[in-house]
């Protein structure tokens, strides 16, 4: 309990850091610092069981880097980004061990909050100061690990871009603006769940953080987070309906949910699809790039003899304007670690809902939801916070009932046996 407790509090400096190391210009060397406190905390603990989650999608990551030597050529830059996604695996697992041994539940939530609340900030200051840019990163354009390093150092809190003419997008402190736009999403709806909090000061700061991290999403422009959001919030209502239904009616009601769903798509399917037509003729160039990159990942992985496995590192073609296996998760794991990884990628995200739905983790469902719909078009890599989000939906060690009052451990793993 010791080594949990002091690792959570290394973890909480370094998270409350973030948007300092992001001013200096070296923000990028978070998932490393994390990724160092994390192997030394699983070399010298017993894991809980979900810990070995992430822990089997980092082995088969890092099993399957000689394969992808051997096809591409050896590269170094391409060794250092897969051994740096493969630190966000590890530090996933030993932050699940770590926050269900201990009650950290509430200081999670509220640290998430504070890192979106800065971004939306300083995003808003740009915003103010605009054409005048702030002078952060310190650190501009450093040339020390190469281009995704370097996207941490750039002030792209507020540029001009194109979505159906002239718009202006922000990528706040995380290199990208998909990827500011989904860390707020999740600092939104960690900013819910607290605004029942009993503490003024945190009521305020769950405000801050709707206001901040709306602005973020919205200059995000990224269809990806607004149909996750979407999904997110009406996956949450139904968990809030549930958790006040008894036992039968609470599965009606995601039975009933879930079939409404699909029936409401069905027959609205071709509205559905112009309304898909609509919103890429505003920025047709992106599904254009994003279709190459899918293609030629395809393509790759049919060249895979045992698929069970895959090319552990992510190649650059002169004609693709990303990497191959890059902007989805659920594409560039198949790549990288073939269907092993795919498989328990899929399971993590299943036993993540599980939980915060056994718990009544109203926050962990909604955010394993975004997280899920998210990565679809997107990647749950080393370039953002993301995947610190997850950690919420298994950190349900103490959650709030109706009254707003603390269930403590002891009790919650009576709820836990009880279903």
């Amino acid at each position: 309990m010791k080594l949990a407790d002091a690792f959570l509090r290394r973890f909480f400096v370094l998270l409350l850091c973030y948007p300092l190391l992001w001013m200096i210009g070296i923000a990028g060397l978070f998932w490393p610092l994390l990724g160092v406190l994390s192997l030394a905390y699983i070399l010298r603990q017993r894991l809980d069981r979900y810990s070995w989650i992430p822990i089997a999608i980092a082995l088969t990551l890092t099993v399957s880097i000689p394969v992808g030597l051997v096809q591409f050529g050896f590269d170094g830059g391409r060794v250092v980004s897969a051994l740096a996604n493969i630190m966000v695996w590890t530090s996933l697992a030993a932050l699940i061990d770590a926050v269900r041994k201990m009650d950290h539940f509430r200081k999670l939530l509220i640290s998430l909050c504070v890192v979106v609340s800065a971004q939306g900030f300083l995003t808003a200051l740009q915003w103010a100061a605009f054409p005048t840019r702030l002078p952060v990163p310190l650190l501009s354009n450093i040339d020390l690990l190469g281009s995704g390093f370097r996207a941490f150092s750039r002030n792209n809190l507020y540029v001009q871009s194109w979505l159906d003419g002239v718009q202006y997008r922000s990528s706040g402190i995380m290199g990208q603006p998909t990827w500011a736009g989904a860390f707020a999403a999740i600092g939104i709806i960690c900013a819910l769940f607290l605004l029942r909090d009993g503490d003024r000061k945190i009521r305020y700061l769950s405000i801050a953080t709707i206001a901040f991290g709306a602005l973020s999403v919205h200059l995000s422009l990224s269809r990806a987070v607004e149909i996750g959001l979407i999904a997110a919030f009406i996956f949450m209502l139904l968990t809030a309906i549930g958790i006040r239904s008894s036992g039968p009616t609470r599965w009606s009601i995601v039975i009933l949910g879930t079939v409404g769903a699909a029936v409401g798509c069905i027959f609205s399917w071709d509205r559905l699809v112009d309304l898909a037509t609509s919103i890429n003729s505003q920025r047709e160039g992106s599904l254009v790039s994003r279709s190459a990159i899918y293609e030629a990942t395809w393509m790759h992985i049919q060249d895979l003899k045992v698929p069970l496995a895959g090319f552990g590192v992510k190649p650059q073609l002169d004609y693709l304007v990303a990497s191959v296996a890059t902007h989805s998760t659920l594409l560039g794991l198949t790549f990288r670690g073939g269907i092993i990884a795919l498989v328990v990628y899929l399971l993590f995200l299943a036993i993540g809902a599980r939980t915060a739905w056994r718990t009544k983790n109203v926050a962990g469902v909604g955010i394993v939801v975004l997280v899920a719909a998210w990565t679809v078009l997107e990647d749950f890599d080393p370039g953002h916070l993301v995947p610190l989000g997850l950690v919420v939906c298994f950190a349900s060690r103490s959650i709030f009932t109706q009254n707003g009052e603390a269930v403590q451990v002891s009790e919650l793993q009576q709820v836990e046996k009880s279903y």
